[in-house]
């Protein structure tokens, strides 16, 4: 059994989701990466421009805390009844294993000068009734993994 954050664990027991056994989180990507060195380049030119460095030394400080509230507990968690996608301040993602209609994989090569650089295999995940948008993808890790345990788990359930 997986540790999740309570109100998680709340908002999966009012859904019938049963225990977590597996939980993806997402990697830091580039843009994380080019955040983090915009809000550097903020805080120096604020420290060169201001006369209140106290204040300006705060400001990463206060930003390093909000990146971290957005990333913790953020994820895929499976459940033996369905998953639930978790981005950042965004409302929890709830889907049953009834409600997956597909879960389709997509290859791609990446190429620069027609020579092969890199290959994704994205998964796209397709409801029933109604629409939402689920990609597996390299932002997660082991996301080939979850992929595998959720393709196997719907099939279980009869959908494709």
């Amino acid at each position: 059994m997986v540790e999740i954050p309570a109100a998680l664990e709340q908002l999966a027991a009012e859904r019938g989701l049963g225990p977590c056994d597996h939980r993806f989180r997402r990697r830091v990507t580039i843009f994380s990466v080019l955040g983090v060195f915009a809000a550097a380049g903020v805080v120096l030119l604020l420290l060169m421009l201001s006369a209140a460095p106290v204040v300006v030394l705060a400001l990463p400080i206060w930003i390093a805390w909000l990146l971290v509230q957005r990333r913790r507990g953020g994820g895929l968690y499976l459940f033996t009844g369905g998953f639930v996608v978790v981005r950042g301040w965004t409302v929890p993602q709830v889907v049953t294993w009834d409600e997956v209609e597909e879960i389709r994989r997509e290859g791609m090569v990446v190429t620069a000068f027609q020579v092969p650089v890199t290959e994704s295999n994205d998964y796209h995940v397709e409801l029933k009734n109604r629409v939402l948008s689920v990609t597996l993808d390299s932002t997660y890790e082991d996301f080939q993994k979850a992929a595998t345990i959720m393709r196997s788990r719907v099939r279980r359930t009869g959908a494709r």
